[in-house]
Parts: C-alpha cells; sequence; structure tokens
C-alpha cells in the first residue's frame, strides 16, 4: 500500500477502506528535488527518472547522465526554497498548496465544503503574508508592528 503522494488527488482515488488502513500519509511531490536528491544518483538511473514512471513536474527532457545529473538535482535543491509568501503552489518543494487538504485528510475531520476549505486557505495566506512583513520588517531594521515607546 503506497503511503506517499504527489498530490491530493491521488489519496482521494484511494478505495476509502484502503485509505483508512493507512498509518502514515507523506506528502512527497515528484519534481521535488530535495526529496529526490540520493548520492546514488550519481552513478545510477533514479527510477523517477525512467521514461514510464515519471511523475508530476519532472521534465520529459531531462535524461540521466552520471554525475551530471546529479549535480543539475543538487543546484536545483539548494535553489528549491526561494518561494513568494502569500503564493502556495503544489510544486517542487513548495508543499503550502497542499498543507490545508492534506492536514484535513490526515486527522481524518469532518467533511467539509469547498468553501470551507477555501477560507482556511485563505486564512493561511493571510498569516503567511503578515508573517513575511515581519520578518522583511526585522531584516530592514523597521518595526512598524512593534508597540509604540511608552516613554
Amino acid at each position: 500500500m503506497n503511503d506517499a503522494f504527489d498530490r491530493i488527488e491521488e489519496l482521494h482515488g484511494l478505495p476509502r477502506a484502503e485509505a483508512n488502513q493507512l498509518r502514515a500519509i507523506v506528502l512527497d511531490h515528484d519534481n521535488d528535488p530535495i526529496a529526490q536528491m540520493s548520492f546514488r544518483m550519481a552513478v545510477k538511473r533514479p527510477a523517477w527518472l525512467a521514461s514510464d514512471t515519471r511523475g508530476r513536474g519532472v521534465p520529459e527532457r531531462m535524461e540521466w547522465v552520471p554525475l551530471i545529473s546529479f549535480v543539475q538535482v543538487m543546484v536545483d535543491a539548494m535553489n528549491a526554497m526561494r518561494v513568494i509568501p502569500g503564493q502556495f503552489k503544489s510544486f517542487g518543494h513548495d508543499y503550502r498548496g497542499d498543507t490545508a487538504a492534506f492536514v484535513h485528510e490526515a486527522y481524518r475531520f469532518d467533511p467539509v465544503t469547498d468553501e470551507q476549505m477555501n477560507q482556511v486557505v485563505d486564512v493561511l495566506l493571510e498569516l503567511e503574508v503578515e508573517r513575511g512583513t515581519r520578518i522583511g520588517n526585522a531584516k530592514d531594521g523597521s518595526h512598524d508592528d512593534a508597540p509604540a515607546d511608552m516613554t
């Protein structure tokens, strides 16, 4: 039984009885260089680069070349976390676009409507933008969100 999924539709595609037997759910994008990184790739073609098993977002033109492919994926991994606050994606090492749906499924919460799930995602987006602003202000030395001086 597979417990690793690239996107929520794969989990939803399981028969309910099989999904209920899962003890863990792993979210692992097919094109996440960090998740796919392996020293073995320097000398052996990884299964995810086989033409018949390529996952979502793995370029069709990408071919395995000893050592070269390892270096290419290593460079991709170093750049994998460049994200924009408030722009959730379901791609590479950006799992923010998947978080709400997978947490809902993993904890087996009661069913919700699409509107309710969208409201959860909207709150998460808002919180992330606020956090990004606070971090940016801290780096710049400005403290617009700090309490006023009481002296």
